[in-house]
């Protein structure tokens, strides 16, 4: 069977940019190389694949992006003589797909995206109800070039609420000083006009001048910024849990001067500093929750009794409820949560931890409709300051020939319709954080990965054994000495 038109399909719909389509192999196969993103593909090899293996695919398109109206945007020569009707039925299919591409490029380049009008994050301006309501009716939109830049903490307008001012303003919500103004105003209210935090998507020292507006709870819902830049530039692990983790000595984790994050029930197995996760606090292991040592960010909403209950693994292997929720539980935070993403800034300025979208995502920015708890886990350790973040068991695949318990460094169980459906959901996460890596870098925040045959080709490959080094820069060497300390002079007090 040709593989060449599902290869084909599903690369397009990812923005990749393809050089070109190498030779086939000692075994019948010819691999491609993406020379963006994705990692040298694997594909049968068929006499048809070798007859196209010199076909080109010089290509990026995706939603937003501008898309030319030939089919030699996508790279396809059409050759009359093919006799194999796979070939046939892939340039038609593409040309039908490539034709909705434009469709809803042109779609989404008219469409406002903003559900309020205050600051609009696509445009940089903070716009009126009256260029909201144009702009949401696909009407052209001119905003004049000298319009003041909105500041990245400014939400949307408050409606309803103008300043006292002879001349009033709109009032709109402020993730700094919970509500602003655009010029000074007599209502005691912070403006832009004189705010010491006013910063602008374009201002040259962003990653020195950001101040993370995530939103965390305590775990009475009371607003708290503990942990904002808690690391302090430093750097930290996300553990995720794949496979390629039982690769690498990961109980090192443990060791002093190592901060690391993990994502869902690989922190029952590793041991991590914290836990993030989106599903019910149900689906996780009750000694991740009771454990003191572990800190735990977790949705807002699932620190409520009705949707917080805890469970446990009898002695029979079955699950039974127990009398514990996730407020009374050691070291439990919130975290507000979205259900949309596009990979912009807003991933930085919005005072939600973006996981995917969901349908009204979708509606709202036309991407594909997916979530991962993978990218909560950025997202936090983003705002505890780990200024860089090293990935482990971040492989983005599942083998379908693999034994059940395989895909998983801790043995859990995936049927193939799962597989199936996780693979499909890591090529689009796979896309986002390609195209977020330089958003993350603009604000100052670097990401690796520890495992080189990873299907995430987002960001650089580091050994893990220099991941730990990076680590512990600046941290004293074990054992520690701790002769004489309760003296008080130092070596040049003391000559």
């Amino acid at each position: 069977m040709c593989q060449y038109q599902e290869h084909l399909v599903h690369n397009i719909m990812r923005d990749c940019v393809f050089e070109k389509i190498g030779d086939v192999d000692e075994e019948g196969r010819f691999r491609c190389a993406c020379i963006r993103c994705d990692r040298l593909t694997a594909l049968t090899g068929t006499p048809c694949v070798k007859r196209h293996a010199e076909c080109y695919i010089q290509h990026k398109i995706g939603i937003g992006d501008v898309v030319s109206d030939s089919l030699s945007a996508v790279g396809i020569k059409k050759k009359e003589n093919c006799d194999c009707p796979k070939y046939q039925k892939m340039l038609n299919r593409l040309w039908k797909f490539k034709q909705q591409l434009i469709e809803k490029t042109e779609e989404y380049k008219m469409k406002c995206r903003c559900d309020q009008p205050g600051h609009c994050p696509w445009r940089g301006v903070v716009v009126t109800q009256e260029e909201n309501e144009k702009c949401r009716e696909r009407k052209p939109l001119e905003i004049e070039e000298e319009r003041k830049k909105a500041c990245i903490y400014m939400a949307e307008s408050i409606i309803g609420s103008m300043t006292s001012d002879k001349q009033p303003q709109q009032i709109h919500k402020c993730r700094r000083y919970d509500k602003c103004a655009v010029e000074q105003t007599n209502d005691n209210l912070a403006s832009c006009a004189d705010c010491p935090d006013y910063t602008t998507i374009d201002d040259p020292e962003l990653d020195k001048k950001f101040i993370d507006p995530l939103i965390i709870t305590a775990r009475d819902g009371k607003l708290t910024d503990c942990h904002r830049n808690m690391l302090n530039g430093g750097s930290a692990f996300l553990v995720c849990g794949g496979p390629s983790l039982n690769k690498l000595d990961y109980r090192r984790l443990a060791e002093r001067g190592i901060y690391s994050l993990g994502v869902n029930n690989v922190c029952a197995y590793v041991p991590v500093s914290a836990f993030v996760c989106s599903d019910p606090p149900m689906k996780f292991h009750d000694g991740i929750f009771l454990d003191p040592q572990m800190t735990k960010f977790i949705p807002s909403p699932k620190l409520s009794k009705r949707r917080g209950r805890l469970r446990k693994k009898n002695d029979r292997g079955l699950f039974e409820w127990i009398d514990a929720w996730t407020r009374e539980c050691p070291q439990v935070f919130g975290f507000e949560r979205r259900s949309w993403l596009m990979p912009d800034e807003t991933w930085f300025t919005d005072g939600g931890a973006a996981w995917g979208n969901h349908d009204r995502g979708v509606k709202k920015t036309g991407e594909l409709k997916t979530v991962g708890t993978m990218l909560l886990g950025l997202r936090i350790l983003q705002y505890l300051g780990a200024k860089k973040v090293f990935l482990l068991g971040c492989d983005f695949y599942m083998n379908p020939l693999a034994d059940k318990k395989e895909n998983y460094s801790f043995g859990e169980d995936r049927n193939l319709g799962a597989i199936e459906s996780n693979n499909e959901q890591f090529k689009v996460l796979n896309d986002w954080l390609c195209r977020l890596r330089p958003v993350f870098e603009k604000f100052g925040f670097h990401t690796f990965n520890c495992n080189q045959d990873s299907h995430l080709r987002a960001f650089d490959y580091v050994l893990f054994e220099q991941a730990m080094e990076v680590c512990k820069i600046g941290f004293p060497k074990e054992p520690f000495s701790l002769g004489g300390w309760y003296e008080k002079k130092t070596e040049e007090e003391s000559k």
